[in-house]
C-alpha cells in the first residue's frame, strides 16, 4: 500500500546544480525550554486499507493528543487506528512540551485500492494536471529522502509556484484504450543544465528544443504514449520516446538529460472525490531519494485555480546585493559555489564567479526591500551547516541560516569564509607587508562600511564614486622591516564635508589642506605587525600624528574628523598573491564600544614581484 508522508521541511535538493534549493541544517533544535514542534508521518496498512499507523516524530514534547477527524482520539505517542470508513479525515497531533505546544493538521485520505484503478482514465478517458492550490501543502512536485524525514525542494516551497508556471497548464489525458496523450501547450520548463538556460520557452520555435550540447529534446513536447496501471503492483508505466508525468527529466529510478523511452511510476493515491487526485512517485537510487507529482482532476473546468502570477518588484523597492565568498578553505566535493536564500523559497540559486581564480567567488543581484535569509551552496548538492548563536545567524526551529537586511541602498556581504561569519584566516606575514607600495585598489568595494569585519550593507564604493575621487589611489602606503611607515599622498589628498574646516567634498592640493587636518597630508611613521593564530586575525598597528592606511577615516571608536595621535589597528582578513598583483583587505573596527559592530573596510593591491 502507499505511504503518504509529508513535512514542513525545507532542505536542498540533491543531484542537481541546476536547482538549489532547500535552506536549513538537520540539527534538532536544543534547550529544553523551547516549545513543541508537531510532526508525524503515516502509513496505510498493507492488507487493510482503513488502518493507518501514525509515527511521532515531534520536537521537545512528551505528551501527545491526536484527533483522527472521525470522533475518535488517542493521546499515545504513536497510535495505529483504524476509520470506519472511506473518504477525507483531517488529522490533528497537538504536541506539548515545557516550553509549550504545538499542532499539526492534515488531511488523510482512506481509499479502497480495489475502486482506484477505474479512477485513473474514468469511462470516457480523464484529463489531469499538477496541482495548483498548495494551501494543504500538496505539491506539484517535490523531492526528498526516501525516509521522508524531509523535503530536499518542491515546487511551492523550495521555488514560488509561480516562477514555473508553464508546467501548470499542461494536461496529461489518460484514454479509456491505454494511450495517455500529452499536451505541454505554447511553453515549457527548460531545466538548467539540461538546456543552456533555465526557464520557461516557446515550444513553436525549434530551436529551442535544443539541449546545451545541441541534443534534440523535442520528445519531451506533445505527444501520445501507451500506459499500463497495475492495481496490484500499484504502478504505472508510461511507453514511448519522450514519455513522463510532471518533470521531464525525473526517470524511474534516475534523473535523465536526454528523454527516456519508458518511466515507470508508484501510484502512492488516486481517489475520486470533489476534485480528484493522482499522486505518482519515483526513486532516485544513487542518493536514496523520491521524487512526489501530484495532479489532480476537475469535474467542473470553473473549479480550478488561477494560474499563479509572480509579484513584480518595482525599482524603487529594490537594492543591489553583492556576495562575496571565501572558497578557499572550502574541503568538500564541489567545485563552484552558489547563494541559496528566501528571496525566491530556496531555489534555483544564484551562480557565482571566481574571474581570476584566486578563490574569491561573488555574485550581485537586485533584492526587495526587506529581511532574508541565505547560505551558500555548492554543485555538488552540500550547503553550509552554519553555527546556531554566531553572530551571522538566525535559528528558527531546527534551521540556521546566515541573516540579511535590504533597507534600500547597495549592499556589500563579505568576503565570508564558508560555514563562517568571517572571512578564512589569511596566511599573511611580515615578508607579506613589508618592502611593497601599497595603494587602494580603484574596484568595487574598494571601501566598504557595515555591521561587521569585512561587511560593506551601509556603503560600498563603486564606480561613479571611485572616479570622482582620483586623489585617493596614488596614494602609497609603504613598510619597512625595521618598523617604519611611510604615507605619500602625492599632490592631492580627498577630504570631505563633514570633517573639521571643510566645507566642500572633494580633491584638495596638499597646500591647501587646512592647518588643523595638515597631519593627512602624509609623512613617516611607525608600525607593529602581529601574525594571527587560529582565532586571531594578523593585525597591523599604525602609530603616529596623521597615521592611516587606506583611508583616514576609520579610527578607534568613531570616525575620525581630525588627524590624532594615536595607534590605530587595522586585522588583516585577506590577502592574495597573485601572479599580477598582491592584494590584501584589512578592517579597522571603529564602533564606540570597540565590539566590533561597526567597520571600516579597505582592499588595497601592489604589484606583484
Amino acid at each position: 500500500m502507499k505511504k503518504n508522508i509529508k513535512f514542513w521541511s525545507l532542505l536542498f535538493l540533491l543531484g542537481s546544480f541546476a536547482i538549489f534549493s532547500g535552506c536549513s541544517d538537520d540539527d534538532e533544535p536544543t534547550g529544553s525550554t523551547d516549545a513543541a514542534t508537531a510532526r508525524f508521518s503515516y502509513e496505510v496498512d498493507a492488507d487493510n486499507y482503513l488502518k493507518v499507523t501514525f509515527t511521532n516524530e515531534s520536537v521537545n514534547a512528551d505528551t501527545y493528543a491526536w484527533d483522527f477527524g472521525d470522533g475518535n482520539s488517542s493521546t499515545d505517542e504513536s497510535p495505529v487506528h483504524t476509520f470506519a470508513e472511506v473518504g477525507t479525515f483531517t488529522v490533528m497531533l497537538t504536541a506539548t512540551g515545557t516550553g509549550g505546544s504545538g499542532d499539526r493538521e492534515e488531511d488523510i485520505i482512506i481509499v479502497d485500492p480495489l475502486a482506484a484503478g477505474a479512477l485513473l482514465a474514468g469511462t470516457q478517458g480523464k484529463t489531469w494536471k499538477l496541482i495548483r492550490d498548495i494551501s494543504m501543502n500538496s505539491y506539484p512536485y517535490e523531492v526528498g529522502p526516501t525516509d521522508r524525514s524531509q523535503i530536499w525542494w518542491s515546487l511551492g516551497l523550495g521555488q514560488e509556484i509561480c516562477e514555473r508556471a508553464c508546467v501548470l497548464d499542461d494536461t496529461f489525458t489518460f484514454n479509456v484504450d491505454g494511450t495517455m496523450t500529452r499536451v505541454v501547450g505554447d511553453d515549457f520548463w527548460a531545466e538548467e543544465g539540461t538546456w543552456p538556460t533555465a526557464g520557461c520557452f516557446d515550444t513553436s520555435v525549434a530551436e529551442n528544443w535544443l539541449a546545451a550540447d545541441g541534443g534534440d529534446l523535442s520528445t519531451w513536447g506533445d505527444g501520445t504514449f501507451d500506459y499500463t496501471y497495475s492495481i496490484e503492483d500499484e504502478t504505472l508505466t508510461l511507453s514511448g520516446a519522450g514519455a513522463y508525468m510532471g518533470l521531464a527529466k525525473v526517470g524511474s529510478t534516475a534523473e535523465y538529460t536526454v528523454p527516456q523511452s519508458e518511466v515507470i511510476y508508484k501510484v502512492a493515491k488516486v481517489v475520486d472525490a470533489t476534485v480528484d487526485t493522482l499522486v505518482l512517485e519515483t526513486v532516485l537510487d544513487e542518493v536514496g531519494g523520491y521524487w512526489s507529482f501530484t495532479f489532480v482532476s476537475y469535474d467542473v473546468a470553473s473549479d480550478e485555480p488561477e494560474m499563479p502570477v509572480c509579484e513584480v518588484v518595482e525599482a524603487a523597492d529594490s537594492t543591489q546585493v553583492t556576495f562575496m565568498l571565501n572558497f578557499n578553505d572550502y574541503t568538500g566535493e564541489g567545485t563552484t559555489p552558489a547563494v541559496i536564500g528566501n528571496w525566491n523559497g530556496w531555489s534555483s540559486a544564484q551562480p557565482m564567479t571566481d574571474e581570476d581564480g584566486d578563490g574569491m567567488w561573488e555574485s550581485t543581484m537586485t533584492l526587495a526591500t526587506g529581511d532574508y535569509e541565505f547560505k551558500f551552496a555548492t554543485d555538488a548538492g552540500d550547503q553550509e551547516a552554519l553555527t546556531a548563536g554566531s553572530d551571522c545567524t538566525l535559528t528558527t526551529d531546527i534551521y540556521t541560516n546566515r541573516t540579511l537586511n535590504v533597507a534600500g541602498t547597495p549592499i556589500w556581504y563579505g568576503v565570508v569564509c564558508w560555514e563562517a561569519c568571517l572571512d578564512c584566516a589569511p596566511s599573511f606575514t611580515a615578508a607579506d607587508l613589508v618592502g611593497k607600495d601599497w595603494t587602494l585598489w580603484d574596484v568595487d568595494q574598494v571601501i566598504a562600511v557595515g555591521p561587521g569585519i569585512g561587511r560593506g550593507d551601509w556603503f560600498a564604493a563603486n564606480e561613479a564614486w571611485i572616479a570622482a575621487v582620483p586623489c585617493l589611489f596614488d596614494d602609497t602606503f609603504t613598510f619597512d622591516d625595521a618598523g617604519g611607515f611611510v604615507v605619500n599622498v602625492g599632490d592631492s589628498v580627498l577630504l570631505e564635508d563633514w570633517m573639521d574646516s571643510v566645507s566642500v567634498t572633494g580633491c584638495v592640493p596638499v597646500a591647501d589642506i587646512p592647518e588643523n587636518l595638515a597631519a593627512w597630508g602624509g609623512g613617516d611613521f611607525t608600525y607593529t605587525f602581529t601574525e594571527g593564530s587560529e582565532t586571531t586575525l594578523p593585525t597591523i598597528s599604525v602609530t603616529g600624528n596623521g597615521a592611516y592606511l587606506g583611508f583616514y577615516k576609520g579610527g578607534p571608536g568613531a570616525e575620525q574628523r581630525a588627524p590624532k595621535d594615536t595607534t590605530i589597528t587595522y586585522e588583516v582578513i585577506r590577502f592574495y598573491d597573485g601572479p599580477t598583483n598582491k592584494r590584501l583587505r584589512v578592517g579597522v573596527d571603529y564602533s564606540e564600544a570597540g565590539d566590533g559592530s561597526a567597520y571600516w573596510n579597505y582592499l588595497l593591491t601592489a604589484p606583484a614581484q
